[in-house]
């Protein structure tokens, strides 16, 4: 569930949490319904719920242009990027969504979930050995990333491989 920021009026705050618990469960439509009582000049301060609500539409283009802004507004927001690879490689392509994620890995060298997505992304275009490296790399830089990747379906070829939970 996403938070609601402090800074909206109460009133808001309650749309939000209505918002997130039909998003929580399936029921999107009146998701959407919520969401479009939230005032349009404050729906940038809940950009959280809007994209959860987005992604259970799997409105992906959209999603993808409402990351993109965020990471412009807040280059510095590892999960903003991480996001916006997500989406892009369902509204465009694995290899776009890759692109995303190495030039974040550049600013970002110490955040395992990019690492760890970069060896899922190399797994699914065939590139098994570097699947391989960047996922023993992700595990380096956090240990429950192997634990992900024996249910990731995106790593199901590196699975025989894996160590058991």
């Amino acid at each position: 569930m996403s938070t609601p920021s402090p800074e909206l009026p109460e009133d808001v705050q309650y749309i939000l949490q209505r918002c997130d618990g039909f998003l929580d469960l399936k029921m999107v439509a009146k998701a959407r319904a919520e969401w479009e009582r939230v005032p349009l000049e404050l729906r940038g301060q809940a950009r959280s719920c809007f994209l959860r609500l987005l992604c259970e539409e799997k409105s992906w283009a959209e999603a993808r242009v409402v990351l993109a802004e965020w990471c412009a507004r807040e280059p510095d927001h590892a999960g903003a990027w991480i996001q916006l690879a997500y989406v892009t490689r369902r509204a465009e392509s694995l290899q776009a969504a890759e692109h995303i994620l190495n030039a974040a890995r550049v600013q970002f060298p110490q955040e395992p979930v990019i690492v760890y997505n970069l060896a899922c992304y190399a797994c699914q275009a065939g590139r098994l050995e570097e699947a391989r490296a960047l996922l023993r790399h992700a595990a380096k830089l956090d240990p429950a990333t192997l634990g992900l990747a024996g249910e990731d379906d995106d790593l199901r070829p590196l699975w025989p491989e894996l160590p058991d939970p």
